[in-house]
């Protein structure tokens, strides 16, 4: 994981007499990002370093999706035990956080997914599915009711909705 440097060692290694205007300018050129690890502290990480990081999560989550092609997403704790060796957990989880923002990953509360893998789905049929989705993980060993799927979705045919661990759903609507 990304050492943790404080102003003394910035100060006394690269003769910088005032670290904090120092690490000021390199935030603002970029070259430094701050990872939020709690609510009030960030951690600042060459962008570089960043970069490396993200890769091996892609990575890790490439490896994922080509062993599970069903899977649209995969278990966040899945995903964080296989990059755990970047850094404590509270890094690993702003690393995914800034993939996040960044679009290099999607998560959801399903879980976490390799930014362009899974469904291509626009933004209302996303919305259309988490609905769908939702309806028939609240509703327990019940189904919904058929009409009450069917004010979600005025689709015709067949509605593939792809699941958590492989598993698929389809409807016949019609």
């Amino acid at each position: 994981g990304p050492l943790e440097w404080t102003a003394p060692d910035l100060t006394r290694m690269a003769a910088v007499a005032d670290p904090a205007a120092a690490a000021d300018a390199l935030v603002r050129r970029g070259e430094l990002l701050p990872l939020a690890v709690s609510p009030t502290r960030k951690l600042l990480v060459h962008r570089d370093v960043i970069d490396d990081m993200a890769a091996r999560v892609e990575s890790a989550l490439e490896k994922l999706h080509q062993r599970n092609p069903r899977s649209a997403m995969f278990e966040r704790a899945r995903v964080v035990s296989l990059v755990g060796y970047l850094g404590s957990e509270t890094m690993v989880a702003a690393l995914l956080d800034w993939m996040q923002r960044e679009k290099r990953i999607r998560v959801a509360p399903r879980g976490i997914a390799l930014a362009g893998h899974g469904p291509q789905l626009s933004r209302g049929e996303q919305r259309l599915l988490e609905q769908i989705i939702e309806r028939y993980e609240s509703a327990g060993l019940r189904p919904p009711r058929r009409i009450g799927v069917l004010k979600l979705s005025s689709l015709i045919g067949i509605v593939r909705i792809s699941l958590p661990h492989g598993k698929a759903l389809a409807l016949r609507l019609p």
